[in-house]
């Protein structure tokens, strides 16, 4: 069972790296809906996470800015994203609101008035991710691959 993990991890990486490197030079003006995708191999809050959206961009040449949500599906709870991307093909920063549902038996389940609400900020350099999470409880940073 965990060769099988690693070996799709493996492929699943290969794949966002191509999937990646097809819109790096891009040399026209475009508006549209982008999908976006995350794996967090050990997020401290909600565990082993994939993390799906959609971005909708105006892009000029490779650069691009816009809205974003993503929804995260972990092994300990599941979280929500709203934010606003600003980057190029190569580099690019998140910043948004997002709201963590953990499972109850989670050790980690919140003790506050506002639960599961933080601030998120993602920096993305090509394909590795780093996702920073500040909230009334705990301030964690988790690494990631996707687009």
């Amino acid at each position: 069972m965990e060769l099988r993990n690693r070996l799709m991890n493996k492929i699943l990486l290969l794949t966002f790296l191509t999937l990646c490197s097809f819109n790096a030079f891009a040399e026209f003006e475009i508006k549209g809906w982008t999908p976006r995708y995350i794996y967090v191999d050990g997020d401290n809050l909600i565990g082993h996470t994939h993390y799906f959206g959609a971005s909708y961009f105006k892009r000029q040449g490779a650069a691009f800015e816009g809205p974003t949500m993503r929804f995260g599906l972990g092994t300990k709870g599941e979280k929500i994203n709203v934010g606003y991307t600003s980057g190029s093909s190569f580099f690019s920063v998140d910043m948004g609101l997002s709201y963590n549902f953990l499972d109850s038996d989670n050790p980690r389940k919140h003790g506050s008035g506002l639960g599961g609400l933080s601030v998120e900020l993602g920096l993305r350099i090509w394909a590795v991710q780093i996702i920073m999470q500040n909230s009334e409880d705990t301030s964690y940073v988790s690494l990631g691959y996707g687009f």
